[in-house]
C-alpha cells in the first residue's frame, strides 16, 4: 500500500519512492485515463480517507483481474488510527462487476473512514470491462448509474456522470489523502536549526545538529544553516579553505574563487610571498594583488610573481611590416606614385 509518510526531504511528497499523490482514482476504459493500465502482471494499490455521516456506503468495480477493498473507521482526517473493525469486499472473477456495500451503523455509525484498495492484473492486459471502472456511492446500491468516480466524472459507459459525492465533516473536510508530514520551518528541538534543514542531512534524527559544530570547521551548525553551507562538510565549496577559514578571511564559503581571478580561495594564502601554485601568497579578495595590471591567475600561468609589481607577464606588441607586391629592381623598392594600383601590402603580426 502507498505510504502517507512525509518525514524526509523533499517535502510535499511521500517518502516511499513507489508512492505518489494522484487527484483521481480513474481506471475506466475511455481514452485519457489518468492511471496507466498498460502491461501485464502488476498490482495497483490506493489509499484515501473520506467522511460518511451514517456509515453506510458502497463501492463498485469491474476491474480485470482481482479486487479487494477494505474500509476501516478511523479517528479523523488527520489521525488514521482505527476505531473499530474493518469491512472487506473482494472479487476474484475477471471482468465481472461487483458491488461492495458497507454498513458500520452497528459500530457507532458514521465518521471518518480509511479505505485501502488493491487492483490486480494477472495477465492478458488490464481493463475495466464496461461502464465505470471503480466508483463510490454514499448509500447502499447495486445500480451502476448511482456511482460516481472518485475525484473525476466518468465519461465512459454507464455511471452517474458526476464525481462521487462524499458527506462533509464538521471541520469542513470531505475526502482526500492525509500526508503525515511537518512544516520544515518548525524547530522542534529548539536548537535554532529548522527541522527541515536537519532532515536533509540526518533523516529522522534531530539530535545530530545542535548548537555545536558537527564538522569542526569553526562555524557552529546554526550559523551554517544561516550561511547556507553544509554543516557536515568542513569545506562546503571544496576550494581548499574551510568554512571557518572563509568566515575569518571574509571570502565566500559557497564560491570556489571569491574574487574571480582564476585561483581557488584555498591557494591564495594572503602572506604576500609566492611559494608555489598551491601557496600563492595573494589576496583572495583582490583580482590583482600587486596592482601591476595582470590578474593573479594570469601571473601564475605566465610564471611571474603575483605579489611583485615589477614581475608581470610580457606585454605583446603588434608592429606593422611591409611586403612588396609590385617588385622593382633590387635596391629600388619604394612606392611608385605614377602608377595605378598598390605597390605595398601591410601585414600585422605579434612580436614583429
Amino acid at each position: 500500500l502507498p505510504t502517507n509518510l512525509d518525514r524526509e526531504s523533499p517535502f510535499g511528497e511521500p517518502d516511499e519512492p513507489s508512492s505518489s499523490l494522484i487527484s483521481a482514482l480513474d481506471v475506466d476504459r475511455e481514452p485519457g485515463t489518468e492511471i496507466d493500465l498498460l502491461g501485464d502482471n502488476y498490482d495497483l494499490a490506493f489509499v484515501f480517507q473520506f467522511y460518511d455521516e451514517d456509515g453506510i456506503f458502497s463501492f463498485t468495480e469491474n476491474f480485470d483481474d482481482r479486487v479487494k477493498v477494505v474500509a476501516t473507521p478511523i479517528v479523523g482526517s488527520e489521525n488514521l488510527d482505527g476505531t473499530g473493525l474493518s469491512g472487506e469486499h473482494t472479487n476474484v472473477s475477471w471482468n465481472t462487476r461487483t458491488f461492495g456495500n458497507f454498513d458500520f451503523s452497528a459500530q457507532g455509525g458514521g465518521g471518518w473512514f480509511n479505505v485501502d484498495i488493491w487492483l490486480v492484473e494477472d495477465g492478458g492486459g488490464a481493463q475495466s470491462a464496461a461502464d465505470i471502472g471503480f466508483g463510490y456511492y454514499n448509500n447502499f446500491s447495486t445500480n451502476t448509474a448511482d456511482f460516481g468516480g472518485v475525484g473525476y466524472a466518468g465519461a465512459f459507459g454507464l455511471s452517474s456522470g458526476s464525481p462521487a459525492e462524499f458527506d462533509t465533516a464538521p471541520n469542513g473536510q470531505s475526502w482526500g489523502v492525509y500526508l503525515d508530514s511537518f512544516d520544515p520551518d518548525v524547530d522542534t528541538d529548539g536548537d535554532s536549526i529548522p527541522d527541515g534543514f536537519e532532515e536533509r542531512f540526518f533523516p529522522g534524527d534531530l539530535t545530530q545538529l545542535v548548537p555545536g559544530d558537527f564538522d569542526q570547521d569553526g562555524v557552529n551548525d546554526a550559523e551554517e544553516y544561516n550561511d547556507g553551507t553544509d554543516p557536515t562538510d568542513e569545506d562546503s565549496d571544496d576550494d581548499g579553505l574551510s568554512d571557518g577559514g572563509e568566515a575569518a578571511a571574509g571570502t565566500n564559503p559557497l564560491a570556489v574563487d571569491s574574487d574571480g581571478d582564476g585561483l581557488p580561495d584555498g591557494v591564495e594564502t594572503g602572506s604576500g610571498i609566492f611559494v608555489s601554485a598551491s601557496d600563492t601568497g595573494t589576496d583572495a579578495l583582490n583580482v590583482d594583488s600587486d596592482g601591476d595590471g595582470a590578474d593573479d591567475g594570469d601571473e601564475i600561468v605566465e610564471n611571474t610573481d603575483p605579489n611583485d609589481p615589477d614581475s608581470r607577464p610580457a606585454i605583446l606588441v603588434v608592429q606593422p611590416s611591409f611586403v612588396p607586391i609590385n617588385e622593382f629592381a633590387p635596391g629600388t623598392y619604394g612606392p611608385d606614385l605614377t602608377q595605378t594600383g598598390l605597390d605595398y601590402q601591410e601585414n600585422h603580426y605579434a612580436n614583429g
